[in-house]
């Protein structure tokens, strides 16, 4: 799994060697929901899997599981699409639902290693995750990997979104690399500005006056690339799946591409709240 870049016209921020904190103070995570307790891997997902299903995947049947968006069925073969914009075809007995749900034990990259975290939130494309060493930080859901054995019975579900601007929100963020909009969720108040995490697990402190209320949405005109052509389309948002974003180009292709792939050009001037 390979992270995916804001911006052709920059690389994005490399992977910290530690989770970004701000000068003296590490980022607020709020506090976890109630404990759910892990129990046997889940049955796989068998025949019952559609375009936009949320699934968790073995990738590359290493016995690691990502989330990730269904994006075609051909018998018993599904087309996935991972957070970073990576794709695998797997057997339907290789996912599992979406049972990433908060707390639970996994793995984070940082800086090119995987370390043991808890997960402890969960907002569309990010990660609330902590370390034992009392760290806790937002991450990309692409840089995030469990196993079967810590998979807990209950289907994720989401959380009611939370206020503009707080902690765990989802915003469109001005990304200074190159002026153009993309999703980006809040993890931490700093004053008057917020720090955000964009799709990549980069991230940057930026004045709330850079950010917009919600995300990526159904019906807005944007402009999407994939990780092989840096080569920027314009298309529509035909339908949202967490991280993943089916979209319309000008030609009439209708393709997948993950959020991290996908920006609301700065000519679009999207609205204050």
């Amino acid at each position: 799994m390979a992270s995916a870049a804001c911006s052709s016209e920059a690389p994005s921020a490399p992977l910290p060697t530690a989770p970004v904190v701000a000068p003296g103070a590490a980022p607020v995570v709020a506090a976890p929901t109630p404990s759910v307790a892990p129990v046997a891997a889940p049955a796989p997902v068998v025949g019952a899997s559609v375009p936009g299903t949320i699934v968790l995947a073995n990738y590359h049947g290493l016995g690691n599981y990502y989330v990730g968006v269904v994006t075609a069925v051909t018998g018993s073969q599904l087309s996935v699409l991972y957070a970073d914009g990576d794709t695998e075809t797997l057997a339907s007995d290789a996912v599992l639902p979406d049972r990433l749900m908060p707390p639970l034990a996994g793995e984070a990259l940082v800086a090119g290693a995987y370390v043991p975290v808890t997960i402890e939130h969960r907002v569309g494309h990010a990660l609330g995750v902590s370390h034992a060493d009392g760290r806790r930080w937002w991450t990309s859901v692409a840089l995030v990997r469990v196993t079967a054995a810590n998979i807990p019975a209950a289907s994720y579900q989401p959380n009611p979104p939370v206020a503009f601007g707080q902690i765990g929100s989802l915003v469109l963020a001005r990304y200074t690399g190159d002026g153009h909009w993309y999703e980006a969720a809040v993890g931490d108040v700093l004053g008057e500005s917020r720090r955000v995490v964009y799709a990549d697990g980069s991230g940057e402190d930026l004045p709330i006056a850079m950010l917009r209320e919600g995300g990526i949405a159904v019906g807005a005109r944007i402009e999407t690339r994939t990780p092989q052509a840096p080569e920027w389309l314009p298309g529509t948002v035909l339908l949202r799946a967490q991280h993943g974003v089916q979209i319309e180009l000008a030609s009439g292709e209708r393709r997948w591409a993950a959020v991290g792939l996908v920006r609301v050009p700065a000519s679009a001037n999207p609205s204050a709240p």
